[in-house]
């Protein structure tokens, strides 16, 4: 028996067995789980002082009509620069219905500009890297403003 150069297409089909072998187990999240895990979940009952971040340099982007907080969330990963998922709730329900979404850009000239002022049946999502940049200029601003964000909520969970 010969010994010679495998077939061409015989080493092209081993190859792609063991890409589609190796690939198993490495797939990846799907686009909405993985825009999930770049948000955090805000302090319940805040809404946005539109005045005062509109004129800090805020811009409010859309207001898809969305029906979950969760969607929300995924339709401010569409948008490039999405940074502030706003949820208005359903007055009186505890499951996740909400009746306003409400996408912001709350960056203007790399410093965070929104300002929030409390109000029952409001939650707010806010991009993580974006809320690392606001505790960075917190921790060198005046204290005392109303805290954006709660470090020990989890994520959307539940949302």
């Amino acid at each position: 028996m010969a010994r010679g150069r495998p077939d061409p297409w015989f080493v092209l089909w081993v190859c792609l067995v063991l890409a589609v072998d190796f690939g198993e187990g490495q797939e990846e999240k799907p686009f909405g789980e993985k825009c999930l895990e770049d948000f955090m979940a805000g302090m319940p009952d805040l809404v946005l002082d539109i005045d005062a971040s509109v004129q800090n340099g805020a811009t409010f982007l859309s207001s898809p009509r969305v029906y979950r907080s969760r969607d929300c969330v995924r339709a401010c990963c569409k948008e490039p620069t999405c940074n502030l998922a706003l949820v208005e709730q359903v007055p009186g329900t505890e499951e996740d219905h909400i009746q306003g979404c409400f996408l912001l850009n709350c960056l203007y000239d790399q410093a965070f500009v929104c300002r929030f002022a409390r109000k029952i049946g409001f939650l707010n999502f806010l991009r993580k890297d974006v809320y690392d940049s606001y505790l960075a200029m917190q921790s060198h601003g005046p204290s005392g403003k109303v805290p954006v964000m709660d470090l020990c909520k989890p994520g959307l969970e539940g949302h």
